[in-house]
């Protein structure tokens, strides 16, 4: 498919060649290919619809797309001139990449063809190696980041994590909240989760894992195959999961697997969250995690009676509101402002 027509009346000189006017087959090389022409501002109005085109065509074209602007987003903060260093290093590979990749780099606006590709390929592969970036929410925040290698991560309120390529691998810290991974194949770097009870380890999967204790991390998978691994006990076990299924890993190792509905434990992604006869002491505490006013139990014969329902975790009111239909208890709140839940 071609995207980019030629114009007519252009002389010989003029003339582009067919690889210049058309973007590589391969969605990582086109994406980079659209991208240096778009950040050169050489576009014209028919060819920024033919790239949005090339973006809506496929869900692969659009992931590769952001996953290059979000390595040059990065790269702005690298020095300039380290950058151009590493787009000339005398590495044989990395003569091979930039060789493999001329046609991008004539693509107008040579300084941002270099560094968007180039640079920004030799900044994932060598410069970025060991180093980190750190991403986090605050509470009640909920945010999607993609990773330079296309991974896409939504993570929860109140998550801290960080991302390195080390040795040939993608790792990722937990320190704790809650992460939904779409993890993007590369049989060449397998893909890690770490956290202080275990390690998850994936290929290229959809799974989320939740840290809601050091000790306490509870790993569920929407498609794929993952290896989970206890690391806080003497004696490690794996289990590997498949769709619907999930397991917790504590202190005692890895619990057993059960089939869960992955959607209802990832609602969040939707605002909102799923109970089922779940106690009232854990309904508040998982709703306080989003409420702007933490809620407390007043009364200790409230804390075990059931709640069932779907909340959004975004509407405290309709929350508070909601619980005194179905409970014996009445809602409180003080002139300081805090909530809190009395026996009726």
């Amino acid at each position: 498919m071609v995207y980019l027509p030629a114009g007519t009346g252009h002389t010989a000189s003029q003339r582009m060649t067919d690889s210049q006017l058309m973007p590589p087959d391969d969605p990582r090389e086109a994406a980079a290919w659209w991208f240096a022409r778009e950040c050169a501002g050489t576009l014209t109005a028919a060819q920024q619809a033919a790239l949005q085109a090339w973006r809506e065509e496929n869900p692969l074209h659009d992931q590769e797309y952001r996953a290059v602007a979000k390595v040059w987003q990065w790269a702005d903060a690298v020095p300039v001139s380290q950058l151009r260093a590493l787009a000339q290093a005398p590495d044989t590979g990395s003569r091979r990449l930039l060789s493999s990749r001329r046609t991008f780099a004539m693509a107008g606006g040579a300084a941002c063809a270099i560094l968007a590709l180039g640079a920004g390929a030799l900044l994932y592969n060598n410069w970025y190696d060991g180093k980190k970036i750190e991403l986090a929410t605050a509470h009640g925040e909920r945010r999607t980041e993609t990773l330079p290698d296309g991974t896409r991560l939504d993570l929860n309120t109140n998550t801290s994590l960080t991302y390195r390529v080390r040795n040939g691998k993608r790792v990722v810290e937990l320190v704790h909240g809650d992460v939904m991974f779409d993890v993007v194949h590369d049989r060449q770097r397998p893909f890690y989760v770490i956290t202080a009870a275990g390690t998850i380890k994936v290929m290229g999967t959809r799974f989320n894992v939740r840290v809601q204790e050091p000790l306490d991390v509870r790993v569920a998978v929407e498609s794929g195959v993952v290896s989970v691994r206890a690391e806080a006990t003497p004696t490690a076990r794996s289990v590997r999961l498949t769709a619907a299924m999930s397991v917790r890993i504590t202190e005692a190792g890895v619990g057993p697997s059960a089939q869960v509905d992955v959607g209802e434990l990832t609602a969040w992604r939707t605002g909102k969250v799923v109970f089922r006869n779940q106690p009232l002491v854990s309904v508040v505490s998982e709703m306080n995690r989003y409420l702007s006013v933490p809620v407390s139990i007043a009364d200790p014969r409230l804390e075990r009676l059931p709640v069932a329902g779907v909340f959004n975790v975004d509407d405290g009111r309709a929350f508070l509101e909601a619980l005194p239909k179905s409970l014996p208890l009445r809602v409180v709140r003080s002139d300081r402002g805090d909530v809190r839940l009395f026996m009726r």
